[in-house]
């Protein structure tokens, strides 16, 4: 994934890595891709209640997903996530799942997540 997205933005094409990052050292590859070709980047950290997460879990069992995500995975999922301390905040969107989608899509591409060249964020909302 890391080496697609290299080189789509040697080609000048901005990418999404749509993966979860729970681990710091995968969110470090990342950092340094992007220090590396001198590229913005910025972590969506999205977020819900555990029952909330369960519960779209277990639907899971029943209706076809793309993730191979399921209930008996989240004990697992929950002790093995490492909290982004290492993401400086202008470089981090928290985003509610629980909110409707448009809202959060609002939330993440709103413009003032998009850091300046200064590295200066205008206040947040």
């Amino acid at each position: 994934m890391f080496l697609r997205a290299q080189e789509e933005i040697e080609k000048g094409s901005s990418v999404v890595l749509d993966a979860t990052f729970g681990a710091r050292y995968f969110r470090k590859e990342a950092l340094r891709l992007a220090a590396d070709m001198d590229a913005g980047i910025f972590f969506v950290e999205c977020t819900a209640r555990d029952k909330v997460l369960k519960k779209r879990l277990a639907r899971r069992e029943s209706r076809p997903s793309l993730s191979d995500a399921r209930l008996a995975h989240f004990d697992d999922f929950r002790k093995g996530f490492e909290a982004l301390t290492e993401i400086r905040p202008e470089q981090r969107i928290l985003v509610d799942t629980e909110n409707p989608v448009e809202e959060c899509m609002n939330r993440i591409l709103l413009n003032e997540y998009i850091v300046p060249p200064d590295g200066v964020s205008p206040p947040g909302p």
